[in-house]
């Protein structure tokens, strides 16, 4: 959804845009924020069916069992801290935020660099996908840093798996800082890319 916003302006509609008035500051800006509120919101609906779904199945005296005596299948293993059920669903919820804000900062990035949307596609895809592909272990120190990668924030027994900090504190609450770092990074410097883009 996000891989067109800047590529495919590369067409010929760049020399509209980026020779209009605020072409260079504002509209760039300006297809940044939409994009990002477009993915909060497709994201929101989602995370809303999720919750109801989880209500529904457990109702609220089944969200406050623990996750270690839930009959819950998890196909990469378990979280081993006692945690809720309720709280492991605001840390679905959280991680969907985070993992979705993550991705729209990396996709923004190769929408600007690529000159067509095929090859924005494919090198988001492959940014996300990547870190499954190498070869470090979930129990390696390398982990907590690759863990904050968005794929992990999607794959979220993994994540929550690393440590518990303190009380119901997880690791995975550092995917906060490190999605506003993947989407502050791929959202100012999209915005760079395509102002300083040179139309003939």
């Amino acid at each position: 959804m996000i891989a067109p916003v800047f590529c495919c302006e590369y067409n010929g509609v760049d020399q509209i845009v980026l020779t209009s008035k605020y072409g260079r500051t504002k509209c760039a800006a300006a297809k940044t924020i939409a994009s990002m509120i477009a993915a909060f919101i497709v994201t929101l609906t989602v995370t809303l069916a999720n919750f109801l779904l989880a209500f529904v199945l457990y109702g609220n005296d089944g969200l406050t069992c623990s996750v270690l005596w839930t009959p819950m299948p998890m196909t990469e293993g378990y979280i081993p801290f006692n945690i809720t059920c309720k709280m492991l669903l605001a840390y679905q919820i959280l991680l969907a935020f985070t993992g979705t804000i993550s991705v729209a900062g990396i996709t923004l990035l190769f929408s600007a660099i690529s000159k067509n949307l095929m090859a924005a596609t494919v090198a988001a895809a492959a940014a996300y996908f990547l870190p499954i592909i190498l070869p470090v272990s979930e129990t390696a120190p390398l982990f907590r840093y690759v863990g904050l990668l968005p794929i992990y924030h999607a794959q979220f027994t993994s994540l929550m798996s690393i440590e518990q900090l303190s009380n119901s504190v997880l690791y995975a609450l550092w995917t906060v800082p490190a999605a506003f770092i993947f989407s502050g990074i791929g959202s100012l410097v999209s915005c760079k890319i395509f102002a300083k883009h040179q139309v003939i």
